[in-house]
């Protein structure tokens, strides 16, 4: 399979390898591949309003996946994977996607219940301690020679996988659906609303974007770091402490990162920006001040004015 091994080898693989989004679906029980085709038509019942487009992969030839021999290495830029017939291969939009269809777990309860953030949901290692089998799709890159930049390529990828797994919620209830690069999970009553934003063209953030609370000093409130963003904006964003609550902290974040990502903004080092009405912050580009080599963008909401 495509990683092989535990969870912590299965994610140092993928940074080590270039760019690319999955997603792993922990289930409850076994569940065996569909057959490719009706698959297929379920996945375009999906993007149909979007107007996306869904083929079999060349490689499923006759409706099944083709020999290792079958040149995968000569048309992706990866290792070639064993391939069974729990593997499906599709184009969504000239993105090719792969879905393989474990039997066993992702890892053990701890690895797994990594990609939990219990501040967002408090309940989520609870339910991810039951699964014992899972579904991982992974985006192979860009098919045929459009062009287009690296962050709208992300976009289009990212997308892909998203409808591929809503597709396969829509037959198989998964326990979560966790995901990379982000290391996020996001409770399965929660796709909805994220699928139809993907669908309308923006960022589903609470699939696609994990964050952390930072410690405050005294007097401070804790700021908020993303991780997630890089594939799409270059950074990440890094909200600092300050004395306003977390919550504007978090608002901050996820206002920044759409207005990047679904309007295409931009951000200037110095410049006092409102993403957030009534809620401003200074940005500066620069390094990280609590993880070193990380690139962010920081937002320092200005202490306000004493009196007199």
């Amino acid at each position: 399979m495509m990683f092989g091994g535990g969870l912590e080898q299965r994610l140092r693989k993928e940074l080590a390898r270039r760019e690319h989004f999955s997603i792993l679906l922990p289930m409850p029980e076994p569940v065996s591949a569909p057959d490719p085709k009706a698959f297929r038509d379920a996945l375009r019942a999906v993007v149909a309003h979007a107007g996306a487009t869904v083929e079999l992969h060349p490689l499923m030839r006759n409706g099944v996946p083709a020999q290792r021999s079958s040149g995968l290495g000569r048309l992706f830029p990866i290792k070639a994977p064993e391939m069974s017939g729990h593997d499906l291969f599709f184009v969504v939009a000239d993105v090719a996607i792969w879905i393989a269809f474990h039997d066993r777990p992702i890892g053990d309860a701890d690895e797994v219940g990594r990609f939990v953030n219990p501040e967002a949901w408090p309940g989520g290692r609870t339910a991810l301690s039951s699964h014992r089998a899972h579904i991982e799709i992974c985006d192979l890159g860009l098919m045929g020679r459009r062009q287009m930049s690296p962050p709208d390529a992300a976009f289009n990828r990212a997308v892909a996988v998203t409808a591929a797994a809503a597709a396969v919620v829509r037959a198989a209830m998964p326990l979560a659906l966790l995901w990379l690069p982000a290391r996020g999970a996001l409770a399965p009553a929660d796709f909805r609303d994220q699928l139809a934003r993907v669908l309308a063209g923006r960022a589903p953030l609470e699939l696609w974007m994990r964050w952390f609370f930072l410690r405050a000093g005294e007097g401070e409130r804790p700021g908020v770091i993303t991780r997630g963003l890089i594939p799409f904006i270059g950074r990440e964003i890094e909200v600092r402490p300050s004395p306003r609550p977390e919550s504007e902290a978090l608002a901050l974040a996820f206002a920044t990162a759409s207005f990047l990502i679904d309007q295409r903004g931009a951000v200037k080092d110095g410049q006092l920006v409102t993403p957030v009405p009534g809620l401003s912050a200074r940005v500066r580009l620069g390094e990280s001040r609590v993880r070193r080599g990380l690139q962010v963008i920081e937002l320092t909401i200005p202490s306000p004015r004493k009196a007199g």
